[in-house]
């Protein structure tokens, strides 16, 4: 990255307790106690600001913006992404399970204070955009949506096998788990009784003991964990599906598998503020019933696969290309250049 000009810098971030966590989260100006913020972080963040001139501030997620100081002498933006906040009230809504409660409360408190803190908001989707908005009134929240690369991201068919369907994402992440295992436990059943020598790859790192569990040679499940380029795992798939229930923000597994020029079936979740349309480029599914029929008709139609596998690449090159979206970015930064040194 140095060689591209961009300086970095590291720190060490050593890990401790529960206790020792929210102490010095407190102890920092933090209240909302959580276990990503290093003070060492915010030690160089303050000093590297201190030091440099510098003509833009970009903050990366809440997560990160939090140890930045209060007030910052130049023009900044946040890139929210989606808002973390909304995620967990929906997840408490399907789940009713009171951790995702006292997330939402916590989470929202942390976003409210954060974004008066920045000139410019990007949001991923027009849904985290008005939640934003709503969290912090009269807050500048603009759209920035996530982008694929189009390059590492394209069609592969010489790698496809035969029946083997993909679901891909961190398999930590409480919505991909929760999706892979409805899916499991819901649809492919359907799935194998059409097609008895069908394969679920379920890929993408860190899998949580719920989603390892679900592996299973006999039904043709496999989880694979870390793997080196997903891209390759999903250049196998003759089918692509994103099974989410809850969630926020744009999915970029749905925007990849579309670059990937893979037939899609998704459902309403998965599909929320992507322009990309149900029945041209890829298939909606709202039900365990309505996925098992449309990915069965998907894996006993190849000439159907490669139209709307087409389709989607096509979509995704016209709206969603990271040149795109860096254009966008870089208005931003040149509006926001500065502002520190005519205030």
């Amino acid at each position: 990255m140095e060689g591209w000009g961009v300086r970095v810098e590291t720190v060490r971030a050593p890990r401790v307790g529960r206790a020792a966590q929210a102490w010095r989260c407190l102890r920092h100006g933090r209240p909302w106690v959580n276990r990503f913020f290093v003070p060492e972080l915010a030690a160089a963040a303050r000093r590297m600001l201190e030091e440099g001139k510098w003509d833009v501030v970009h903050a990366e997620g809440i997560l990160s913006a939090q140890h930045l100081a209060r007030r910052l002498a130049v023009g900044s933006v946040l890139i929210a992404r989606d808002s973390l906040s909304l995620a967990h009230w929906r997840a408490w809504q399907l789940k009713r399970e009171p951790r995702e409660w006292w997330q939402w409360l916590k989470i929202r408190r942390m976003e409210a204070d954060l974004y008066r803190r920045f000139d410019r908001i990007m949001a991923i989707a027009p849904g985290d955009q008005a939640e934003m908005r709503r969290l912090c009134p009269g807050a500048r929240v603009d759209l920035l949506p996530n982008g694929v690369d189009l390059e590492n991201f394209h069609p592969r068919p010489e790698l496809e096998e035969p029946d083997t369907v993909v679901f891909s994402g961190v398999m930590s992440f409480g919505p991909n788990a929760d999706g892979a295992g409805w899916f499991v436990r819901e649809v492919w059943p359907q799935v194998r009784q059409r097609r008895p020598g069908a394969r679920l790859l379920l890929a993408g790192r860190d899998p949580s003991p719920q989603v390892a569990a679900l592996a299973d040679d006999a039904r043709g499940v496999v989880v694979t964990g870390r793997v080196e380029r997903i891209q390759d795992v999903m250049a196998q798939a003759v089918v692509i599906v994103a099974p989410l229930r809850y969630g926020t923000g744009m999915k970029n597994k749905v925007l990849e598998g579309a670059a990937m020029g893979r037939a899609m079936v998704v459902s309403p979740v998965s599909l929320e503020d992507i322009e990309l349309e149900p029945g041209r480029d890829l298939l909606l599914a709202a039900t365990a019933g309505e996925f098992g029929e449309k990915v069965i008709a998907l894996l006993e139609n190849e000439a159907e696969r490669r139209r709307m596998g087409a389709a989607a690449r096509a979509a995704v090159e016209q709206k969603y290309s990271w040149a795109t979206m860096a254009e966008r970015l870089w208005a931003c930064y040149q509006e926001l250049a500065g502002r520190g040194d005519s205030e």
